[in-house]
């Protein structure tokens, strides 16, 4: 599979430091084709919202870059693709506000999932923790060029980021451990830190908003104050995790923090949008 050429030669630079160019397609091209088909052909929310942590869990490194790659090129795609079984799930794109106030605890998504560059959008959001442009068909084209340059420029940043299960979290000193704590790192390393004796790790971890949903959940019961009001703030922690601790968080001031970020899209938290 030959490198596709992105916007700038600065981006193209960027990337192919994580993703050297090849003239013949291997296993990783074919793999990530079969994810990619899986990801447009889905119909079911349900087995849709899980694809990208399966990713993150279980395929190579190489082969996830290549997924993402695949879904940027994809991004200005308005080919209209079909989606049910959305439960709570509100598509600011496709509903209007009423039936936000309808679904108990909606979890709100504003890239376009019955589109073809609006899930693809979502795909790489899910798997780099990151906020993309949202482009869609009413827009200009030189609007669109603009937004997918950006949207490259967004992935750039993450994946330069360390990324790999085998660094020796401990060797390293505080300070090099809170580092990697506000980094894009593998999983397990994000689980390691997440239990570190440090609080200063801790709250590096409960403040990245590339941490995953399921340790912030774990995180909203630390012991430390100052790490549950993070994870209390991250965009990245889900409606579910926020209820809890409106109601069962030990501190009176962070339940009551917790409570108007469930309830108050405008205040100072912001809204909750992420699954």
């Amino acid at each position: 599979m030959t490198c596709r050429l992105l916007t700038t030669l600065a981006l193209t630079g960027m990337l192919s430091m994580w993703l050297p160019c090849s003239g013949t397609a291997g296993p990783d091209d074919a793999d990530s084709a079969a994810e990619l088909k899986k990801l447009l052909e889905s119909t079911d929310y349900r087995k849709l919202a899980s694809l990208p942590a399966e990713w993150r869990k279980k395929l190579p490194e190489k082969t996830q870059k290549r997924i993402i790659l695949a879904c940027l090129d994809n991004l200005k795609s308005m080919k209209k693709l079909p989606m049910d079984n959305l439960g709570n799930v509100f598509v600011v794109r496709r509903e209007k506000p009423e039936d936000k106030k309808a679904k108990e605890d909606a979890v709100v998504i504003n890239q376009d999932l019955f589109t073809e560059g609006g899930r693809c959008a979502w795909a790489i959001e899910k798997m780099l923790a990151c906020s993309l442009p949202v482009i869609s068909a009413d827009l200009a084209d030189d609007k669109k060029d603009r937004l997918v340059k950006n949207a490259h420029q967004i992935v750039v940043e993450a994946m330069v980021l360390p990324y790999n299960e085998t660094v020796p979290v401990e060797k390293l000193s505080v300070e090099e451990r809170a580092r990697l704590g506000a980094a894009l790192v593998h999983v397990k390393i994000q689980e390691k830190l997440a239990k570190d004796d440090d609080l200063a790790v801790r709250v590096a971890i409960a403040k990245n908003p590339r941490t995953s949903m399921a340790l912030l959940n774990q995180m909203a019961t630390d012991k430390d104050v100052g790490v549950r009001w993070e994870v209390c703030k991250n965009r990245n922690t889900v409606a579910g995790t926020i209820s809890f601790m409106s109601r069962s968080d030990p501190d009176p001031s962070l339940r009551k923090a917790a409570l108007k970020r469930l309830t108050d899209p405008e205040s100072e938290f912001g809204p909750i949008e992420i699954d």
